[in-house]
């Protein structure tokens, strides 16, 4: 009985330890309600109930949440921050999410993206010289090259990749340097995982919620669950600012 006990405990913490926490990120956003939305001839039948900016308030509402849920917009903030092309540490067990902290990254332009039909998978491994060795899969298809120093470029017949070292790539790589006693063995694996921003765009709809805290208030509450609790709030916050835009045009 003990044993099974204690083997079920192993067996909970091996769960918890390999599983990816997801997060609810939320913030309450005062939605523009300029009592645009509605019919006229309903309107004129309503004034004299007192019901008129009422109803026009509550349907405009309903109209931009559903514009600041909508693909196309969504879309648009997955492309400006990115979040097409997902990093990941293959030296941590589990692999862990580098959101902002890969010392490489990679750029493959949006309608290039929208353009595969599977995922592309982008193996690098980072050398301590600054040197770069690139393992490029998309289906069946496999393409290898190796970097002496980068920036670099990346042409293939699925698209043009590009490399780049972020800024504090070069004083992370001293640091380790310096703190390991075999410098020639420390070598940085990192995955990049390019995905269509439109399937993108879509989990991110399916992941986003959008209500109205009252039915008498132009105060709405957008939640998000993700993975990473700063890459939700850029996202929530790129978000508004699009909505800002588009309806401010």
């Amino acid at each position: 009985f003990v044993g099974a006990v204690v083997a079920c405990l192993i067996a909970a913490w091996v769960y918890l330890y390999i599983s990816t926490p997801v997060y609810n990120i939320s913030a309450t956003v005062l939605i523009k309600d300029d009592k645009k939305g509605g019919s006229a001839g309903m309107l004129s039948g309503l004034e004299s109930l007192g019901l008129d900016g009422m109803i026009s308030s509550s349907q405009n509402i309903d109209n931009e949440i559903e514009v600041l849920r909508s693909k196309t917009i969504v879309k648009e903030v997955i492309e400006d921050l990115g979040l097409y092309i997902f990093y990941t540490d293959k030296d941590e067990f589990p692999s862990r999410n580098m959101y902002k902290t890969s010392p490489v990254q990679v750029s493959l332009t949006p309608q290039e993206a929208d353009l595969l039909e599977e995922t592309m998978v982008v193996e690098m491994a980072l050398q301590p010289q600054g040197s770069l060795d690139v393992k490029v899969k998309v289906g069946d298809d496999e393409y290898q090259k190796h970097f002496e120093k980068l920036p670099a470029v990346f042409p293939t017949n699925k698209g043009t990749l590009a490399f780049f070292l972020t800024p504090d790539s070069v004083l992370s790589s001293k640091r380790v340097l310096e703190e390991t006693a075999d410098s020639e063995e420390t070598v940085r694996n990192i995955t990049a995982t390019v995905n269509r921003p439109l399937a993108v765009a879509k989990a991110y709809c399916e992941s986003m919620t959008i209500e109205p805290t009252s039915k008498t208030t132009s105060v709405a509450v957008i939640s998000l669950k993700n993975s990473n609790v700063q890459r939700g709030k850029d996202f929530i916050n790129k978000l508004l600012e699009m909505y800002n835009i588009n309806t401010n045009n």
